[in-house]
């Protein structure tokens, strides 16, 4: 079995919100040159899941010079994850934010904390 990936495929007018999104960050790069990419913050979100590592104590065993390695086994993922915000620059990441965990993920909830990440992120740049 062989499988590929597909891109999503683009109606016009996805196309056209690019080209109208992307065309005045290419305008100001023409213009002010390579100085416009760190003006440029981005973000995400993302699922983060949680482990529960041992301590460097924990997997130190003494041994010989003879001995057999000892074989660690990979962890699983665990149940429990969170959800990530993320905002960063060309440079280092300006803002990592976990909301509670049992809070609803949805576009209300979205833009709500986009405008008060916002303002942390404006805060830590100046």
């Amino acid at each position: 079995m062989c499988s590929m990936l597909v891109p999503r495929q683009l109606t016009e007018d996805h196309k056209k919100n690019r080209r109208g999104v992307t065309l005045p960050h290419l305008l100001r790069f023409n213009v002010h040159g390579e100085d416009v990419l760190e003006q440029i913050i981005t973000g995400d979100e993302t699922w983060v899941h949680q482990y529960c590592h041992e301590t460097n104590a924990q997997s130190m065993a003494r041994k010989h010079a003879g001995s057999p390695t000892i074989k660690k086994f990979t962890k699983s993922t665990s149940s429990e994850k969170l959800m990530a915000t993320v905002f960063w620059d060309m440079h280092v990441v300006l803002l990592l934010h976990f909301p509670p965990p049992n809070e609803a993920v949805n576009s209300a909830v979205s833009q709500s904390n986009h405008s008060k990440n916002k303002k942390v992120v404006q805060c830590k740049r100046l």
